[in-house]
């Protein structure tokens, strides 16, 4: 009967159309996600569901999960991990990992610096240990090659601005990258052998009623898996 009445409710929001369908949409995901990688979708959204509200939470991977999960937000985006029974994972993106290294620097002699070249100098990270963090540390120790950070700091754009001041390297995601960031650093591709991609997706609950300005939103992330299941008309 839920269903029944849910599909009903689809059925009367198409028929009054769009242009009167408001609503809002909240989403979850961290903040680099918002800032890099949001602001075309943010902006098709805006002019086409003029009427519906959009909000974005800067939370964790691991506090988006469990607001889908408890039915707080309409859907968050996280790297891939495993889901809780009842959250649908649909991938969206894969990101690269990269060296930023700043212009002007020593390393920009060479067309491609080999590994013992990055090493040679410091890390700047952030002062909480991230997904490409560990990555690089835990490939570093399996090549028996040292870690070495020589800052922390705090967000992913204090690392930026202390990496362009030349205060060390950093590695980041390729979530946190901007066309602008070409014209300060160089952007060194991270090897395949540290696991460098990182797959970022859409959650959602598996029964969640996707109301008309949902629907908008999600059609904007172009997920295949998504149409396939037959979430999406």
């Amino acid at each position: 009967m839920a269903m029944r009445l849910f599909d009903e409710l689809t059925e009367f929001e198409e028929a009054i159309g769009d242009e009167s369908s408001g609503g809002t949409v909240v989403l979850s995901a961290e903040v680099p996600l918002l800032r890099y990688q949001l602001p075309d979708i943010v902006d098709s959204y805006s002019r086409d569901h003029a009427h519906a509200q959009l909000r974005l939470l800067g939370r964790t991977a691991t506090e988006s999960v469990e607001m889908v999960r408890r039915n707080e937000v309409e859907l968050g985006i996280v790297h891939g991990r495993s889901m809780p029974p009842g959250v649908e994972f649909h991938p969206w993106r894969v990101f690269k990992s990269y060296v930023l290294v700043p212009r002007g620097h020593p390393l920009a002699r060479h067309e491609i610096p080999t590994l013992q070249d990055l090493l040679r100098y410091p890390l700047i990270t952030g002062e909480i240990e991230n997904q490409e963090q560990s990555r690089l540390k835990i490939g570093l120790e399996q090549l028996g090659l040292p870690y070495n950070v020589g800052l922390k700091v705090g967000n992913i754009e204090t690392v930026k601005h202390y990496v362009a001041r030349g205060h060390g390297l950093a590695a980041i995601s390729g979530v946190c990258l901007s066309p602008e960031d070409e014209s300060i650093f160089h952007i060194i591709e991270i090897p395949e052998e540290f696991r460098s991609e990182t797959t970022y997706g859409v959650i959602i609950r598996k029964d969640k009623h996707l109301s008309s300005p949902l629907r908008g939103l999600l059609d904007l992330f172009e997920m295949q898996s998504f149409r396939n299941d037959g979430r999406t008309p």
